[in-house]
């Protein structure tokens, strides 16, 4: 794109854009540098190893939930507090004897949401329990989104387990 014959005003802009986008890719590569260094830090060795077992995560999202939650997940005493500190839960509208469910209530962090149903995807193709969970959910419900957000939530279930518990995780367990 330098040797672009344009207008010298056309010419300008672009070398400042160019300049800029070579100090974002800098930047960046830095702070990929500064991340995989956390992640053989001794404080997070033990849970990056064991969240980086989950199929379908890799070592950006492992080090992401591991710097989002901390090396120990203990302090969340079921995987349902942990599903609903996501957001992964289901919010409900209840009256008397009426029980009415809607959309997932979206609580935590939007990225660690996001993470996980990118990941949910990836999982799906090694893992044939979690293959199994969304075939389950997509013909009971109808819906690709709410089952790949239930594989989502068992995900993150999962990860508190393997934290807790402190083994890997082991594909094609049910529990």
């Amino acid at each position: 794109m330098k040797e672009l014959h344009v207008s010298e005003p056309v010419k300008t802009s672009l070398d400042i854009l160019l300049a800029l986008l070579e100090q974002l890719w800098e930047h960046q590569k830095h702070l990929r540098d500064a991340l995989r260094a956390l992640c053989r830090k001794e404080r997070y060795k033990r849970a990056f190893a064991l969240a980086m077992s989950l199929p379908g995560i890799g070592w950006f999202t492992a080090i992401r939930l591991v710097l989002e939650f901390g090396e120990d997940l203990s302090h969340f005493s079921t995987g349902k507090k942990i599903a609903s500190f996501v957001g992964l839960t289901a919010s409900e509208h209840s009256t008397g004897e009426t029980e009415h469910r809607g959309r997932i209530t979206g609580m935590g962090s939007g990225f660690i949401r996001a993470a996980l149903v990118e990941s949910s995807w990836i999982a799906l193709r090694k893992d044939p329990v979690l293959l199994a969970k969304f075939m389950r959910v997509w013909k009971g419900r109808g819906s690709k989104k709410k089952a790949i957000v239930a594989v989502a939530r068992v995900l993150i279930v999962r990860l508190r387990a393997c934290l807790v518990t402190g083994t890997p995780y082991v594909v094609g367990t049910v529990k």
